[in-house]
């Protein structure tokens, strides 16, 4: 693993050094390695931007870019304002508000933008496994986050669809935290359809990214993102993870940051999980439940009376068998609040019972519509 280079002790930055770092990040050529690695040569982000260009070529083997350091400041400029606007933050490592955590991995983010109400805690749990997950597999996700959020415990994933999505949607329905880690900028939606979810995650929870505002998602973007959903958590926890996933190489990341490694495991007939069993035979531990998940962590499981009754919200069901409803529609018929609403639709989505299709508009699914109590 390489050695990160020295923190200074944890205080605010003033903007022009935020802006700095902005800048060092972006130029062409600064991975994140270097940027640190040059901050600290030069003694300040600033000061790296303009510096000598044999010490940046001593630093990182190549030469300073041609890039102007002015325009980029112009841009750093509205970055900050748009951050503002936004109602996020931005964190540089060594500041107060930047996770403890973080700064452990072998390349942490030297920016990490936040948007949300969530303080980062070491008690963090990453649940993930594949956006085509079965109901089994979204109902084993929601029901494990939903008692490591009541044991007090953060849960992390990535919000794609599948087994990320039902995992925050337990610890939200459970009244805990979740941390969704985007492979994009807070400001880009995706996947489409997500943003019910991301409202309540910033409610009780933030959504966290590495990549600029406007920051469209890209395949390499979600494997670069692994090692920070791995490198927030004390474990991470696979569920039907097939041989080909994004979530064995979130194990992966967590192996070589030291983090534990958990698998529920699954059917052998159907393919699902045979990624899972194998992290299993290479000695990955094996967990059915939150209880197994907290034991393993030394931490006391939670009372069954504490969780969240299971069966879904029935009550929704009459108007809905009537056909396609906004979320609007839905409030004003029921007469309960659209963020109530958003959190038992969204569960009632990951169980299969309900669609949405387009955004905010909810249909019963056609295995339920027949069935559905009156």
């Amino acid at each position: 693993m390489t050695e990160n280079p020295p923190v200074p002790e944890a205080r605010p930055l003033p903007r022009p050094e935020r802006q700095a770092w902005l800048v060092l990040v972006r130029m062409a050529g600064v991975d994140h390695g270097h940027s640190e690695r040059l901050a600290a040569v030069f003694g300040s982000a600033d000061e790296a931007v303009t510096g000598d260009p044999a010490v940046w070529r001593r630093v990182t083997g190549t030469d300073p870019p041609a890039a102007s350091v002015a325009r980029l400041r112009q841009w750093a400029d509205r970055e900050l304002d748009d951050v503002e606007r936004l109602g996020a933050q931005l964190l540089v490592r060594g500041e107060p508000d930047y996770p403890a955590s973080l700064g452990e991995i072998a390349v942490p983010p030297p920016i990490l933008y936040v948007w949300g109400e969530v303080a980062f805690q070491p008690a963090a749990v990453a649940v993930v496994g594949p956006r085509a997950a079965s109901p089994y597999g979204r109902r084993v996700a929601r029901g494990l986050a939903q008692e490591l959020a009541a044991a007090g415990v953060c849960v992390v994933s990535g919000l794609a669809v599948g087994v990320d999505s039902a995992a925050h949607v337990g610890a939200l329905d459970a009244g805990g935290t979740s941390v969704a880690v985007l492979g994009c900028g807070l400001d880009v939606v995706y996947p489409s359809g997500s943003q019910p979810l991301r409202q309540r995650l910033r409610g009780a929870g933030a959504l966290v990214s590495e990549f600029g505002l406007g920051v469209r998602p890209r395949p390499h973007h979600f494997l670069q993102r692994n090692r920070l959903i791995s490198g927030l958590s004390r474990a991470v926890v696979l569920v039907e993870t097939p041989r080909r996933s994004g979530a064995l190489n979130t194990a992966m990341h967590a192996r070589e940051q030291g983090r534990e490694v958990m698998v529920v495991p699954g059917s052998v007939l159907d393919g699902r999980n045979r990624g899972g069993h194998e992290l299993l035979r290479d000695g990955a531990a094996l967990v059915e439940n939150g209880t197994d998940i907290l034991t393993l962590l030394g931490m006391a499981p939670t009372p069954a009376a504490a969780l969240p009754a299971a069966g879904g919200d029935t009550g929704l069901w009459p108007h809905l068998k009537r056909g396609p409803l906004h979320i609007d529609e839905l409030a004003a018929v029921t007469g309960r609040p659209v963020p109530e609403l958003l959190g038992a639709l969204l569960a009632l989505e990951l169980d299969g019972r309900i669609r949405q299709s387009p955004p905010l508009v909810f249909s019963l699914a056609d295995a339920w519509g027949a069935n559905a109590p009156r």
